[in-house]
């Protein structure tokens, strides 16, 4: 009786111990998983962070662009103001040499 007491034991140890094992794979597995979720939500954080900062560099990119643009845009229009005024005074330079030659 004693040997079957002590085989009952053994098949119940046995048995405690391959379902703390089916338990112990089970929250390991599950784990696992949540650290995947995990990791996949914190890649999204990222590129969420990631794209939003790209989109707010283009902006001050095409803001700043658009600034060089506009100031290069005054400069040339200063330089057509300044070549005009010359030409028109060299216009007037050459009526003013014509006449004297005619006369």
């Amino acid at each position: 009786m004693l040997a079957r007491e002590t085989v009952d034991i053994i098949r119940q140890a046995e048995q405690e111990a391959d379902q703390i094992g089916k338990e112990a794979a089970a929250e390991c597995e599950r784990i696992v998983q949540a650290a995947h979720e995990e990791a996949a939500r914190h890649f999204e954080n990222i590129t969420e962070k990631s794209r939003i900062r790209a989109k707010e560099i283009l902006e001050s990119a095409r803001w700043q662009g658009d600034e060089i643009i506009a100031r290069q845009l005054q400069e040339a229009e200063v330089i057509t103001a300044d070549l005009r005024k010359a030409a028109a005074e060299k216009e007037q330079e050459a009526i003013r040499l014509i006449i004297s030659e005619l006369y």
